[in-house]
């Protein structure tokens, strides 16, 4: 996840793996991470690599730890070979203990990270679920936010506590806890509770349910609507 480019070359690093795992069964390499600005990039040597890997771990006939079956995949798809936020990473692998699980439904032992973008097993590493985009995020990124309703437990990603977090009094609550306008002004992504908006007469909903988090982002709101047609209370 490294910002810089690595100081590592793709050319001489892809042949060093191809004469790793071209041993076949006598290849000890359980898991491979690449830089992820590698994976943001398309090149044929690495995608042909890529998929080759995929085929090795197959053939490799690992055994999950909690059922000792050879591991079902789903379906062969070690290696995320679609082009997205996870290509090129390893499935079924715990980035930790380096552990291998099956898909089989009683088997079900990992969970990948948003933050970090790795896989962990259950026993390695606590994972959180944001309630709001159903991600996990694992207890090592600590990116986690609570609820700051009063005795409210309901957990959010930083991403989603950033849109639930009122830009006037800074508090971030849920939806249960609190009344929140969301702006639907196309470049704010700011929002405000309804307390805040009551109390300072800003933010709110328009005649025509649109939402906005102040009196200066309502005017735009309705400036970019006039092109259209437009209900008596945004005209």
């Amino acid at each position: 996840m490294i910002d810089s480019e690595p100081s590592l070359s793709k050319d001489i690093v892809i042949p060093i793996l191809d004469s790793i795992i071209s041993r076949g069964r006598g290849s000890s390499l359980k898991q491979l991470e690449l830089p992820k600005k590698w994976r943001n990039v398309e090149v044929e040597s690495m995608e042909q690599f890529l998929e080759w890997y995929n085929q090795h771990l197959i053939q490799q006939r690992c055994r999950c730890f909690k059922c000792d079956k050879v591991c079902e995949t789903d379906p062969d798809y070690w290696m995320n070979l679609d082009r997205g936020e996870w290509y090129g990473t390893q499935n079924y692998t715990c980035t930790k203990c380096l552990k291998h699980f099956c898909w089989r439904h009683e088997c079900g032992h990992d969970t990948w990270c948003k933050k970090c973008e790795k896989d962990y097993c259950k026993n390695c590493v606590i994972m959180n679920r944001c309630e709001n985009c159903q991600d996990y995020i694992c207890n090592e990124c600590k990116v986690m936010k609570t609820c700051e309703g009063g005795g409210c437990e309901t957990v959010f990603c930083g991403a989603c506590s950033e849109k639930k977090t009122c830009h006037f009094c800074n508090r971030m609550r849920c939806e249960s806890c609190v009344t929140r306008y969301d702006c639907d002004r196309s470049d704010c992504n700011r929002s405000i509770c309804i307390e805040c908006a009551q109390s300072k007469n800003e933010g709110g909903e328009c005649g025509c349910g649109m939402e906005y988090c102040s009196s200066d982002c309502r005017h735009h709101i309705q400036e970019s609507r006039k092109a259209h047609l437009v209900c008596l209370d945004c005209s």
